[in-house]
């Protein structure tokens, strides 16, 4: 089987409308555990994302972070957008190395 339709209450009105639908998307919530993070300095958000910029950049230089702990797409929390962003902090992390005549 599938799902087919779900059903949706109101809690306040007590109402009941039907919506039909092809299927579900569980998404359970998160919160980041950023904790490693904030102990090697990185700034966070006010609901503990590791701040980056365009490069997966953290405050703390040569500090890289990517994927569902960032702020960088913490509204679409699946594995596409985690690994967009840890192509881009692997290659920005090396470029930073390079930069520093470490490789």
């Amino acid at each position: 089987g599938k799902v087919e339709r779900l059903v949706l209450r109101n809690r306040e009105t007590g109402e009941e409308k039907v919506l039909e639908v092809d299927g579900v998307f569980v998404d359970i919530g998160m919160e980041p555990r950023s904790e490693i993070a904030r102990s090697l300095g990185a700034e966070l958000d006010e609901k503990g994302y590791v701040k980056v910029d365009e490069a997966m950049a953290t405050s703390v230089p040569g500090l890289f972070a990517a994927g569902d702990v960032t702020n960088s797409m913490n509204f679409v929390h699946q594995i596409v957008t985690a690994a967009a962003g840890g192509a881009i902090a692997a290659t920005s992390a090396f470029n930073y190395l390079k930069s520093k005549g470490l490789v």
